[in-house]
């Protein structure tokens, strides 16, 4: 190659062909070994699990060995059923009803669950398919089964104790008296069967003889207390029951006798539901207004596990049921509107379970640059937030109702300034991360739908449905309607500094605007086309568009021209990308989520548990570098993944002397700089992400050279150019020694600014330096790069 000096920007980029050949030509004159790409491997876990007030959890039961979980919701809910120890859930084929109580056999293969108002139902193929008995219609509480599920026993809140023998086949009523009967439970045979009554200074019964005869026995009868549940081991010699503002009793002789344990004791106490181990060794029993205690020496002592006292979403506390498996180290316990927790330790670790939440719908959602920071807004419900990467989310003090329909949000790189607007309401605007929520001067009353805002918070779009597009240049507190034309206005996104922004309409055209806003032009993009999506990385450059009942589009040129993905045709709606354009994800109306890790090339289907019968996935966020990417379902959760690490845009400037070269860059990355001659030096940038790199006192600089400076993040690894700093004048380095030439100071334009994105800089050999990505040929005195 001809001996050229290095200009960066002196034609366009070339063609992608044309850009893969230089790249394997110079990697072939280097004898370059191919870079190889970050193996894409999505964990996903489920991070929120805040439940709306339609369905409450109210009974878990789960086979001997816990591998199979079943719960049933009340009001209108449905059943649900884990074969994978609670690991992923799927609401089954039962029909919806005001669902009490369900039991299973031994091997989770049979199941009875009883409707409050309607009949006893049950399934013998661990939930798949669903049938009515022939039980007469309740009011049923309660309902336990022997091992085999041939035996089953069934109580009425107000009337008597029904059971069959022949696997719900026909029912007959035993000769147990009329009450409240509210808890039952039967040894693995059958033959030992105890009720507990709910009403004040109720007793339990007892049957020794499968149910054809029935003794009351001696556990106390306290009034203005009543029994929440009661529990026995599998030969039915072991037996608890909790007292609702009482104690928990025990008995280890079929009930005959009965002793009051430690468990904490007061009106104050408020157990609700209890289970015990095969043996009778482990107890648990949760207390509505403290938490889950445990007990492994059968009933002797009790400590409080380390479950939470209550939901720290909705607050809910333990008020349905709870179940072990027959070891004891397997157990379950659901909270009445919150989320199901599970144990696989005897109590002493807890983690919730990725069970539905089918009331909670997802609408809005928008992450900081780092993910720690995240906002969702619900449809009929409020702003939850999380300032821990998802481990925690609470209900910020923006406006909540069932009439309120937060359908946009947004928010600054750094997670303080937020921004949410309602469907048929208002816009709301909080600075302090939000705490507190201020209404805008933006008109109310609109169909506000999507909004975008810069990194720094300070310029906002906001786009209506049936209306137009509106922006802010103060950070929210003043508001005025763009140029762009009236319209089905679905979804926008901005730049990082907000001069580039793209909205799509729902039945429509993608329009985009290079000067914040002032004047918009309709791209290329197909029009007449249902948008419901669109991402933009950093600089504007790459753009992505989902179509709801089409495809995925991309843009790699601003939005002059537009791509068709190679992403599945679906009804999608959420969308999210990385700020360097190179990682997506996409999430589909009962169609999936899917993630792409190469620009939109490929697309691959993530592998989330289904959390409803059809998974709706309606909005998603991503930051910055895709380490926290969050996608909610609009009937489900909020699930979270790590995407592969990719390197972040580096702005700020560079200055060179005849003795160092110094400047300051955003974020603070480790930073090298690469002088002719394969010579580097680099720093760790600290103290605000300043940095000062001395020139090796074996670099002669030659008027024209180029000095490029690139980053490398700490926490991914990977690096980016940061700037070429070009040397006016002729100069020896010195590493901070004297020199008779010093060079002229030369403030760098940062490389991305002027080239776009995937800018990646891979170090060769012996220090030789290949900027891969795509481009135009850079060579300095002896080294050469490509860059986009």
């Amino acid at each position: 190659m001809a001996q050229t000096k290095t200009l960066w920007r002196v034609v366009a980029p070339v063609a992608k062909t044309v850009r893969l050949v230089l790249a394997a030509l110079l990697a072939a004159a280097f004898m370059v070994a191919p870079v190889a790409s970050a193996t894409s491997t999505y964990t996903w876990s489920r991070t929120a699990s805040i439940q709306g007030s339609s369905y409450s959890w109210y009974w878990i039961t789960a086979s001997s060995d816990g591998s199979h979980a079943y719960a049933v919701q009340g009001t209108g809910g449905g059943i649900y059923a884990s074969t994978n120890y609670g690991a992923t859930w799927a609401k089954t084929s039962a029909p919806s009803g005001s669902w009490e109580t369900i039991t299973t056999s031994a091997s989770g293969t049979v199941i009875y669950a009883v409707q409050h108002s309607g009949g006893i139902y049950m399934s013998t193929d661990s939930g798949a398919t669903w049938t009515q008995t022939s039980a007469p219609s309740g009011p049923w509480w309660s309902v336990a089964t022997s091992s085999t599920g041939a035996v089953v026993y069934a109580t009425q809140s107000t009337g008597g104790i029904y059971m069959s023998t022949d696997s719900g086949a026909t029912w007959t009523q035993t000769s147990a008296p009329s009450a409240q009967w509210y808890s039952i439970a039967t040894s693995q045979d059958g033959t030992h069967v105890y009720a507990a009554q709910s009403s004040s200074g109720g007793a339990i019964y007892a049957s020794t003889d499968s149910g054809a005869t029935w003794t009351q026995t001696s556990a106390p009868m306290v009034a203005n207390t009543f029994w929440e549940g009661v529990t026995t081991s599998l030969d039915g010699t072991h037996v608890y029951a909790a007292l609702y503002g009482g104690g928990i009793y025990a008995s280890t002789d079929s009930g005959a006798t009965w002793a009051l344990t430690s468990a904490p004791s007061s009106t104050a106490t408020q157990w609700d539901g209890i289970t015990t181990s095969g043996t009778g060794t482990y107890v648990y029993a949760t207390d509505s207004a403290n938490g889950i205690y445990a007990s492994t020496d059968s009933g002797a002592t009790w400590a409080l596990t380390s479950a939470p006292a209550s939901d720290p979403n909705t607050g809910s506390a333990w008020q349905s049921g709870i179940v072990t498996s027959q070891s004891g180290a397997y157990v379950y316990a659901a909270q009445y509107s919150g989320g199901i927790y599970g144990s696989s330790d005897s109590g002493a670790t807890w983690s919730q379970l990725a069970a539905p939440d089918p009331s909670t719908y997802w609408a809005s959602m928008a992450t900081s640059q780092d993910g720690s920071h995240t906002y969702a807004g619900r449809d009929g419900g409020g702003v939850y937030a999380t300032t821990n990467g998802g481990s925690s989310w609470a209900l910020t003090s923006a406006p909540s109702s069932s009439s309120l329909y937060w359908e946009g949000m947004a928010t600054s790189a750094n997670g303080a300034h937020v921004y949410a607007s309602q469907s048929g309401g208002s816009i709301y605007i909080s600075s302090d991360s939000g705490v507190t929520w201020t209404q805008a001067t933006a008109p109310t009353g609109a169909s506000w739908k999507g909004m975008a805002t810069s990194q720094d918070g300070s310029r906002v779009y906001a786009v209506q449905s049936g209306g137009g597009i509106y922006t802010s240049g103060d950070s929210g507190s003043t508001w005025s309607k763009t140029t762009a034309p009236n319209g089905s206005w679905y979804a926008v996104a901005a730049s990082h500094d907000g001069t580039t922004a793209y909205a799509v309409q729902n039945s429509g055209s993608i329009y985009v605007t290079h000067d914040s806003g002032a004047t918009w032009t309709q791209t290329t993009a197909p029009t007449s086309t249902a948008w419901e999506g669109v991402a933009t990385s950093y600089y504007g450059q790459t753009v992505y568009a989902a179509k709801y009942g089409g495809g995925i589009y991309k843009s790699t040129d601003s939005g002059a021209t537009w791509v068709l993905t190679s992403a599945p045709t679906a009804n999608w709606d959420a969308l999210a990308t990385t700020q360097d354009g190179t990682h997506a994800v996409a999430g589909a109306w009962a169609g999936g989520v899917y993630t792409s890790a190469d620009t939109g090339a490929t697309w691959a289907a993530a592998s989330i548990p289904a959390t409803s019968a059809s998974p709706q996935w309606a909005v998603a966020a991503s930051s910055a570098d895709g380490a926290n990417v969050y996608v909610a379902n609009y009937s489900g959760s909020i699930w979270k993944a790590a995407m592969p690490a990719t390197a972040q845009p580096v702005v700020g400037s560079v200055t060179t002397t005849s003795v160092a070269v110094a400047g300051t860059v955003t974020p603070s990355n480790a930073v090298t700089a690469v002088f002719p001659n394969y010579n580097t030096a680099s720093t760790s940038s600290t103290s605000g992400g300043t940095f000062s790199i001395g020139i090796p006192s074996s670099v002669t600089l030659t008027a024209s050279d180029q000095v490029v400076v690139y980053a490398t993040s700490p926490t991914t690894g990977l690096s980016s150019i940061f700037a070429s700093v070009p040397v006016t004048t002729a100069t020896t380095g010195g590493g901070g020694a004297t020199t008779t030439t010093p060079t002229t100071t030369t403030t760098a334009t940062p490389m991305l600014a002027s080239t776009g994105e995937n800018e990646y800089l891979y170090m060769v050999g012996a220090a030789a330096a290949v900027l891969v990505g795509a481009g135009l040929l850079v060579r300095s005195r002896d080294w050469f790069a490509i860059a986009k």
